[in-house]
């Protein structure tokens, strides 16, 4: 009954739309026509209401559907989830099963690099699914905003379509092709990747004739990427002004002055710099060319004015009255352009000057920890003026429009040696002191406090906590993480500190940049982890554009608010079922990403910049498949994220976070939270098995592989390092780009072959030459075994840095190894050398590389060529190169797990190098081993009552 009323309606709609001079449109979409209504079923075809939906798979993803029109896309979706250079997804099929996707333990989500270009992540193919620019504003469904794509029904010949995420109709002229009416000529739906620049002013549906002029203007001047830079270059690159400690050693405060002058001298002309200095007070100091002109030289020294505001507490009108007084120039004095002439040296001078304070008498100013620092007063005046300079610059808003709250007025930037102990935001007291928890819980809701308002005024804060004393960093992480900054920690103020410092000072802050996400009906974002920030409604209509269109507001996307714009940052979405969701097999989930770059200070406009990628992902109702689809690099990070952020709140919230003590009991939370995703992973995928240890799933073992290097890493683990170390590592690892925080994550060793191997045959049976190229290196697993006296390895740590190791039999035949009683020849020793020189040579070039972010394996990187990999990460990773038995070879062997303790079938299939290896030979390497008490892999899983498979390792990527 209901296919013969949806003909008879049919008919009699053609006979209308005939009898009209139309045409009757057949074999388009529903006979040339979308009904204003549908049956909202996810993942199936649209059609009118009382059709029954299809459900085939084939039928879903066939180009050309002559029911419900033209779909572009939609043939290979499975591998295009993997293949995107903006987002990945956990799994390349989504489970049927509710239950498993939001209780099984492994996450479902994805990995978004909102401001990535051109890049995929390592081992995706960039060819198969290219990207398009359109210069055009994007078309819009007027129920949830979602962007038109390959995937959704389209009629060319009327510009109806059909919304794949709310399943509203909709239509719009621009998607009328009047020469074939075919829908994949439409360039909008002929990729997954588009990125729309246009005008906001634009963004309606009367385009006029300057419009269009507009549009050929903005086309004439290149690709959306210029465009990008340029708006970066202006809107990203604001006033810097650093604030330097004085209360340092002798030693400290002239590394930190040279470093300052370096990163002066590598700053443009058109630069923009202030400078403060905090102590037991607050220093201004006026760098401006007019101040400098009205007062003589004396024997050709540029004089230093400096205002003084009070330190011990927050300044107020009268403290700020000096700094901010327009009878004498205002704020704009303390801020001006590197290109002026003698501000440079003014600068300079202002820096040199920085000298340690001494107490009266002489003698120096006593213990780090408890000299004066009033930190707090000295970013609060950094900040007023700023605010200052930008509200006076002519930069506002025109008159009678309100200035977006996130515009950007310029970055703070704090070169701190030692915790804050005067004024807001201080805690001078001991952790003995009965005094401490009082402070401690003041100064921590003074940061959260000052961070909110620093981050409404659309300033960056980022905080150096460098030298020999520890800096608080866990209770100064929001004054960074709200505003869009970073947190580093160096051991001093050196080469590392200056070469990172002069990256802080040209990083771009573009304000009003946004992330939306829309998701097929049932699918929900159930939490984003990164630098961005949850929007309200206004915010994010005022962001998107979007308050006019969307008539349903409960099926409007999820929007963020992004706080920074590096390349290399990311954020990770996590999506959850709801009791709505219909995904019995076979069906799709559609999930849309945008990126909204407001770009400023472009032409007479506000020219946008809309980037989206539209993704269809299977769905399937069985576990194992569900488990061999999993990506596990993409799936590790996810959870590991998610369980970072934990102990990281745990540790920015409670009180004495800095104790050995309440270390500790963080450290023993966060092991039981990664023991308990194991074993939830365990139980999900085990359901019905009657063993006992519950068998753990053989296709995500790797996963189990990386909770445990989680456990033991740098971020979590016992052994690593102190409470600002691991609060800069946390925060580094969840802002990082996918491929750098899964090595993060996940260490991997590359080992050499020399040239004598090479001729002989290579000892690393089943491996291949990672790069391609001479030096050959093998990829291999982060595990003790490789630490063998005649190899030569590099461990790539990700953020947290690349390590090379040098065995100390490396270049030695094997019956002339150290400890024989055999006597070398003068020409074995030459050869030795020589092939010893190469060992070291070729791992300290691929540690180099690996710690700028070159993953390509060219030499070219080396020398600055160019690379397919970021290679902008921030701040810069260390990179160091030890000889087995030296002191810094610790470094290299805290980073590998202990498995030499495991079974011999345990090593061969995790370890290939050690197949063949003799018993005695693995006893020898055992007793030589760095002795340890931490569990191995194996033992670690079987504590945890789960029966890990013994697999081949392989080099996931």
């Amino acid at each position: 009954h209901t296919g013969v009323a949806s003909r008879r309606w049919a008919s009699a709609r053609r006979r209308r739309r005939a009898s009209r001079g139309e045409g009757d449109g057949r074999g388009a979409m529903t006979d040339g026509l979308i009904p204003t209504h549908h049956e909202p079923v996810l993942g199936r075809s649209i059609g009118p209401k009382g059709t029954p939906p299809k459900n085939n798979a084939s039928s879903t993803a066939n180009a050309r559907s002559s029911m419900d029109g033209q779909t572009v896309l939609g043939s290979d979706d499975q591998a295009a989830s993997l293949s995107q250079t903006r987002v990945r997804l956990s799994a390349s099929l989504f489970p049927a099963d509710a239950a498993l996707a939001n209780r099984g333990g492994v996450p479902l989500g994805a990995v978004v690099h909102p401001f990535r270009d051109g890049e995929t992540f390592e081992g995706a193919a960039s060819s198969a699914f290219p990207s398009m620019t359109i210069q055009k504003p994007p078309t819009r469904c007027e129920t949830c905003g979602a962007f038109v794509n390959g995937f959704c029904p389209v009629n060319a010949r009327n510009g109806h379509w059909a919304c794949v995420f709310c399943g509203s109709g909709n239509a719009h002229r621009c998607l009328i092709n009047p020469v074939d009416a075919d829908a994949a000529a439409l360039p909008e739906l002929a990729a997954r990747e588009v990125e729309y620049v246009f005008s906001s002013r634009r963004e309606t549906d009367k385009t006029t004739q300057n419009a269009d002029a507009d549009a050929a203007l903005r086309a004439s001047r290149g690709p959306s990427d210029a465009i990008r830079d340029e708006s970066f270059s202006t809107n990203g690159n604001g006033p810097v002004f650093f604030v330097l400690d004085e209360s340092m050693d002798a030693d400290e405060s002239r590394l930190m002055r040279r470093s300052v002058c370096q990163t002066l001298d590598a700053l443009p002309d058109d630069k923009e710099v202030g400078l403060a200095a905090f102590a037991g007070a607050v220093s201004v100091y006026d760098v401006a060319a007019s101040t400098r002109k009205s007062i003589s030289a004396l024997d050709g020294v540029a004089p230093v004015v400096a205002s003084v505001v009070p330190g011990h507490r927050s300044p107020d009108a009268h403290d700020l009255l000096d700094v901010l007084d327009e009878t004498r120039g205002g704020a704009r004095r303390f801020i001006a352009r590197l290109g002026d002439e003698g501000v440079r040296e003014t600068f300079a001078a202002a820096v040199k000057a920085l000298a340690p304070i001494r107490r009266r008498g002489g003698g120096d100013q006593g213990a780090a920890r408890t000299r004066p620092r009033s930190l707090g007063a000295a970013v609060e005046t950094a900040v007023a003026v700023l605010e200052s300079v930008s509200s006076s610059s002519g930069k506002e808003s025109e008159p009678g429009k309100e200035r977006h709250k996130n515009q950007n007025r310029g970055r703070v930037i704090v070169c701190l040696g030692g915790p804050p102990t005067r004024g807001p935001g201080a805690a001078a007291a001991d952790f003995s002191s009965e005094f401490y928890d009082a402070e401690e819980r003041a100064a921590r809701k003074y940061v959260e406090t000052l961070a909110e308002t620093v981050a409404s005024l659309g300033v960056s804060v980022d905080v150096f906590c460098c030298g020999r004393e520890a800096a608080s960093a866990s209770r100064l992480a929001p004054l960074a993480e709200r505003t869009g900054g970073v947190v580093v920690a160096e051991e001093d103020f050196g080469d590392a500190f200056a070469r990172d410092l002069a990256a802080a000072a040209a990083r771009p802050t573009p304000r009003g940049a946004a992330l939306t996400i829309h998701a097929s009906k049932g699918v929900r974002v159930a939490r984003l982890v990164g630098a961005a920030d949850v929007m309200s409604a206004e915010d994010a209509a005022r962001a998107t554009g979007a308050a006019r269109r969307e008539k349903n507001t409960a099926l409007a996307a999820t929007a963020f608010a992004l706080r920074g714009a590096d390349d290399s940052q990311s954020v990770s979405a996590y999506f959850e079922y709801d009791g709505t969701a219909s995904l019995d097999e076979p069906a799709f989930v559609h999930l849309q990403f945008i990126t909204w770059i407001d770009c400023n200070g472009i032409g007479d406009e506000n020219e946008r910049s809309a980037r989206c990628v539209t993704l269809r992902v299977s769905t399937t109702s069985s576990a194992v498949a569900y488990a061999r689809a999993v990506h596990l690099p993409t799936a590790s990070l996810l959870a590991a994220r998610r369980l970072v952020l934990e102990a990281h709140e745990d540790d920015t919230l409670r009180v004495g976070a800095g104790s050995s003590a309440s270390s500790r009991k963080n450290t023993g939370a966060s092991v039981a939270r990664i023991e308990k995703c194991v074993s939830r992973v365990a139980e999900a995928f085990s359901a019905g098995a009657d063993s006992s240890p519950a068998p753990f799933p053989e296709a995500l073992v790797p996963f189990a592989e990386a909770m445990y290097h989680l456990r033991r890493g740098p971020m979590l683990g016992v052994g690593f390092g102190h409470d600002d170390e691991k609060t800069t590592a946390r925060l580094a690892f969840l802002f990082a780009s996918h491929d750098v925080a899964y090595r993060s994550l996940a260490p991997v060793v590359y080992a050499w072959n020399g040239e004598r191997n090479v001729r002989s045959g290579s000892p690393f049976p089943g491996t291949e030459n990672v790069f391609g190229e001479e030096p050959f290196f093998a990829k291999l697993p982060a595990l003790d075994l490789a630490l063998a006296p005649h190899s030569a390895i590099v461990v790539d740590h990700g953020a947290f840095g690349a390590f090379g190791w040098v065995g100390r039999d490396v270049g030695v035949e094997p019956g002339e190894a150290s400890g024989d009683a055999t006597t070398t020849t003068t020409s074995s020793d030459a050869n030795a050398n020589a092939t010893r020189e190469a060992a070291v040579e070729a791992v300290t070039s691929l540690a180099t590389r690996l710690a700028r972010g070159s993953r390509s394996g060219s030499r070219s990187d080396t020398a600055g060529g160019n690379s397919t990999a970021n290679t902008s990460v921030f701040p810069a990773p260390p990179s160091l190169v030890a000889a087995e038995g030296s002191s810094a070879a610790r470094r290299v062997v805290c980073r590998l797990a202990p498995a030499h303790r495991d079974a011999p079938h345990e090593q061969d299939a995790r370890f290939p190098p050690v197949r063949g290896t003799s018993l005695e030979a693995r006893r020898a390497f055992a007793a030589r081993a760095p002795p340890t008490e931490e569990l191995t892999f194996f033992q670690w899983m079987r504590g945890l009552g789960v029966d890990a498979p013994v697999t081949p390792w392989a080099p996931w990527r």
